[in-house]
């Protein structure tokens, strides 16, 4: 039997030869950054997300020299590709409020220099919430905060990507015509991307569980910025009906979108250079398996399907 340290991520599917998505998961730094990436090898991820600080506090302690090496040849030795960090909860580009405001550039701006040093391709963003100035005004102000953060990041440094969103109450991001319009306003949209969230697309009311749905969808993200600004996926099943406007994520298979939502994306031609990534609750299954890893698992069966033949809400057992 293999060592941990000769197992390769993606061990039953080559996705590098054949071009079809790389799956991944959003894991724990617990234990200092390189630990995701060895997590990567325990779950099956091909990519993955990150949080480079604690998502529920401003302050942030520095990354070593040390960490970010380790980090980097954890990554090179593994092959696991491409890797993005999740922006913390707590900045809002959209906030009208100058302190808020202030607090939000600065940490962004120590969020894009740490997922630069450590050589990561996206920050992935949420829009924010305009707290009842008026979509207007909260997209004009989340375009200022972007270009005063993006004017302040080396040539060749990491994109901020930008998340659809459930579209509750006066958060961004439940309209593709909101990134049209942020884009719009923005001096540098060829440092910005999006990052599509499939429980937060349902939420908002966009039906891709069905291909005609898909279509009507990628018609809209055509006509109002362009697949080429596509980044991501979120992939998440949904513990919520559609148009509900309530983030609730589900397992793969285990909610309102059903396995074959996902086996429809991932016929898509321009979702196939795309990481799926999951962001789905951290548990174990009824026996005792990390269910990233059974979410993984689902989402490989699901790709290799894609290639030979429909799929049904039936998947591989835990």
């Amino acid at each position: 039997m293999s060592s941990k340290k000769d197992r390769k991520p993606g061990k039953n599917f080559d996705s590098r030869s054949i071009k079809l998505p790389r799956v991944g998961a959003h894991l724990s730094v617990k234990g200092g950054v390189s630990q995701a990436v060895v997590r990567c090898l325990d779950v099956g991820a091909e990519c993955l997300q990150i949080f480079t600080q604690s998502p529920r506090i401003w302050d942030s302690r520095q990354l070593s020299g040390e960490e970010i090496l380790q980090f980097r040849s954890y990554v090179k030795k593994y092959g696991i590709h491409p890797i993005v960090a999740h922006a913390v909860y707590l900045p809002n580009i959209a906030a009208s409020d100058k302190s808020l405001r202030k607090k939000t550039i600065d940490a962004l701006l120590k969020e894009c220099d740490r997922a630069y040093r450590l050589g990561l391709d996206d920050l992935i963003l949420h829009p924010g919430s305009h707290r009842g100035k008026g979509e207007k005004e909260g997209i004009r102000l989340a375009a200022l905060a972007l270009d005063e953060v993006l004017e302040q990041v080396p040539e060749g440094g990491t994109f901020i990507t930008l998340e659809t969103t459930a579209g509750h109450g006066d958060t961004l991001g439940g309209k593709m015509s909101h990134f049209n319009s942020i884009l719009s306003h923005c001096k540098h949209p060829e440092k910005i991307g999006i990052c599509l969230d499939t429980c937060h697309l349902y939420s908002a009311g966009y039906d891709i569980t069905t291909e005609q749905g898909i279509e009507d969808m990628t018609g809209e993200i055509k006509a109002e910025f362009g697949i080429d600004k596509l980044r991501a996926v979120h992939v998440n099943d949904s513990k919520r009906e559609i148009g509900s406007h309530i983030d609730r994520h589900a397992h793969i298979g285990r909610g309102y979108l059903g396995c074959h939502t996902f086996y429809l994306l991932m016929q898509r031609p321009k979702f196939l250079n795309l990481p799926f990534l999951l962001e789905t609750p951290k548990e174990k299954s009824r026996l005792g398996v990390n269910m990233d890893k059974v979410n993984l698992r689902v989402l490989k069966y699901i790709r290799n399907k894609a290639m030979q033949e429909d799929v049904t809400d039936a998947q591989p057992g835990a």
